[in-house]
């Protein structure tokens, strides 16, 4: 990116991007992270509305048989890419409110949990 530094939100997932690889390629590319603690609400655009607007298109492009590992990651993939880039744009959008609520709420599920 064009920007000295970044600030990003993660979950507490002590795998992957908390990882001391993970640690050092965020500082090699000037990444800071705010860490959320494990068990937060669902604050990731991911865990909060896509993956379920994936799992829905999934079922509903279901095959009657079996299918292939190959094929079904092609079908999810297709899936994932047939969203629609406003509802994408409205999910990040309502990200800062999430938080805001949880931080308004002391910690507590906020209201608009």
């Amino acid at each position: 990116g064009s920007k000295r530094r970044y600030l990003i939100v993660e979950d507490g997932d002590r795998k992957g991007n908390q990882s001391g690889k993970g640690i050092a390629a965020k500082a090699r590319c000037n990444i800071r992270a705010l860490t959320l603690p494990p068990r937060t609400p669902s604050w990731m655009p991911l865990d909060y509305a896509v993956w379920t607007e994936i799992i829905d298109k999934l079922n509903d492009s279901a095959p009657a048989g079996r299918e292939s590992k190959q094929h079904f990651l092609a079908r999810m993939r297709a899936c994932a890419m047939s969203l629609p880039r406003g509802f994408i744009r409205r999910t990040i959008g309502r990200m800062k409110s999430n938080i805001q609520g949880v931080v308004d709420a002391r910690g507590f599920h906020a209201k608009n949990d």
